[in-house]
């Protein structure tokens, strides 16, 4: 399988958008990357079309996170991806060569000749999609590698504290079923992908050599910032958050702690020192619901999850008492109480890890979107789903392909 990658080369404090290159040389050894960082600017110039006639043929195109393909206006796209490029990411090119990279993409990419044609939409806000945006997509003939209906649910079975979510006030009016009714209407259009986590992610340690007892790590939303308020009063030892506010301070007053390489490595390799040094670590869905990146980097790091879970968690393998804790913010105090002399939560927490390993690992991923290119190569792919931790492939005539 030969395959080319196309978007701009950068790295984000989100890991799975700068792993993007990994995976996709994992699916396909024999694969070539295209945008700005992976070409010249001279290659840019030349366009998308030259590139594929001179250097394919290609069995798959893959559209990378950062390359708005289907978005609604073809020059605010690139205009607001060059400001989040400017100070959100670390890159080694000249932001100038984007604009017009982003045009030709989105212009040409319908036209590119490659039996399959995949985009991914990781990144991609579901809840304010509109109808416009998937007719472009089906039109430009993509194949979307990112959650399915598994793991998104309607607007009216979102929960209350939802409307108080900052995401939610700032689109409300924006806000719609179309992406949902889509992945449940064309569930052949959807390469069923989550997270992943790389292989110096994952830490052994033990609990009992670990440094702190809790954290809750990233920013407070609705119930995060409940379990933050209810373990401020508790008189276990937590994970210091300095860095991450240090962080978050510096950016807002315009230092390039995103946008240059050291700084940015720095604050990755710090949270993944947190994560590792503590033994309890609680996160939860935001109000969307959506499977995050903590709910595979915590299990991976050793520690004990104890979380709210997200949408199709189970589905994903993850069961509670086993891998990890249901945990409502209220009885975060409570439930490490129990826990911190337990001796069955290192079973918790290794169950954590290994299924991470086995079904949610960067390997692990790019085994189960390399076979679902090749039944659409075989023109024989009708979706794929996630069934209590195993990932099924259907084909035509029912038949269902595991491909643990």
């Amino acid at each position: 399988m030969k395959a080319l990658y196309i978007d701009v080369n950068v790295s984000y404090m989100n890991p799975t958008a700068s792993l993007m290159p990994a995976l996709i040389a994992e699916i396909a050894p024999d694969s070539d990357f295209y945008g700005p960082g992976f070409v010249s600017e001279e290659a840019l110039e030349r366009g998308l079309l030259r590139w594929i006639d001179e250097s394919g043929p290609y069995d798959a195109v893959f559209v990378g996170p950062w390359c708005p393909v289907f978005v609604d206006d073809i020059n605010e796209p690139a205009d607001r991806l060059v400001a989040f490029l400017q100070r959100s990411v670390a890159k080694d090119f000249k932001l100038r060569c984007v604009d017009g990279f982003i045009k030709d993409i989105k212009t040409n990419i319908g036209k590119a000749q490659a039996p399959v044609k995949l985009v991914s939409t990781l990144s991609f806000d579901y809840y304010a999609a509109t109808q416009e945006q998937i007719d472009r997509l089906l039109a430009q003939g993509l194949t979307v590698v990112g959650p399915n209906h598994q793991f998104i649910q309607p607007l009216s079975e979102l929960p209350a504290f939802a409307q108080q979510e900052k995401h939610y006030i700032k689109k409300a009016n924006r806000l719609s079923d179309a992406w949902y009714d889509f992945a449940v209407s064309q569930p052949e259009r959807f390469i069923t992908a989550l997270h992943y986590i790389a292989h110096n992610e994952f830490s052994y340690l033990p609990l009992s050599d670990r440094r702190y007892d809790s954290s809750i790590p990233g920013i407070d939303y609705y119930l995060r910032k409940q379990a933050s308020e209810k373990l401020s009063r508790s008189s276990f030892k937590l994970a210091p958050k300095h860095y991450f506010n240090f962080f978050r301070l510096a950016n807002k007053l315009g230092a390039p702690v995103y946008s240059k390489h050291i700084p940015l490595k720095l604050f990755n390799e710090l949270f993944h020192r947190s994560l590792g040094s503590t033994k309890f670590v609680y996160t939860a869905k935001g109000g969307f619901g959506m499977p995050i990146r903590k709910f595979f980097e915590i299990p991976a790091a050793g520690a004990v999850l104890l979380c709210t879970p997200c949408i199709g968690y189970g589905d994903a393998g993850f069961r509670h008492g086993e891998h990890y804790l249901e945990t409502a913010p209220e009885e975060l105090p409570d439930r490490l109480a129990q826990l911190i002399h337990d001796p069955h939560a290192q079973q918790i927490a290794n169950a954590g890890r290994k299924l991470v390993a086995a079904q949610h690992s960067l390997a692990a991923r790019a085994k189960q979107i390399r076979m679902c290119i090749e039944a659409i190569l075989a023109k024989q792919y009708m979706g794929s789903t996630w069934s209590d931790g195993q990932f099924l492939i259907h084909r035509k005539r029912s038949e269902k392909i595991c491909a643990a």
